[in-house]
């Protein structure tokens, strides 16, 4: 994190987020609010992360939760391949988790994990400049990728020696 891209895409999917979970019963948090895995003992502070019905906390701590149904990260160049290895196959050991979105910032392009029957199983689809919305299936969202990506810069691409 600590980039504008970083910052840009978290907020803007935060509020398009937002808007879209108003008034169900899903509440949406940004990186303030910790996620704990019992079964790896791990936590971590996701982006942005989605929790349905009643929150329930680790040992009554209000900042740990352990139950996100969507955990959304923005990567990083230095946490993307952590973000896809260590912490994609501990955050996949939660039950309550059924979807799990990469959102890269130096392109357009989106990784989203979807498990549709709480079993070990788990698809995978990218989201990139051929398509115009990211949907979040378990919570019927569907979110413009330019909404996502508005003012963001991306890299240009060099040239030459």
């Amino acid at each position: 994190g600590g980039t504008e891209n970083h910052s840009l895409i978290s907020s803007n999917a935060l509020g398009e987020i937002r808007a879209a979970l108003k008034g169900s019963n899903c509440r949406f948090y940004n990186s303030d609010f910790k996620c704990y895995v019992q079964s790896a003992d791990a936590s971590f502070h996701p982006d942005l992360s989605i929790i349905c019905g009643p929150t329930e906390l680790y040992q009554g701590k209000s900042h740990v939760f352990t139950n996100p149904s969507a955990i959304i990260e923005v990567l990083s160049d230095s946490t993307a391949a952590y973000d896809r290895g260590l912490k994609l196959r501990t955050y996949h050991q939660l039950t309550s988790l059924k979807e799990y979105v990469l959102i890269e910032q130096n392109e357009r392009h989106i990784d989203y994990y979807f498990r549709p029957n709480f079993g070990d199983q788990w698809t995978l689809t990218f989201f990139d400049q051929n398509q115009t919305h990211l949907h979040l299936l378990l919570h019927g969202i569907h979110i413009p990728l330019d909404e996502i990506y508005a003012g963001v810069a991306f890299p240009t691409d060099k040239k030459g020696p």
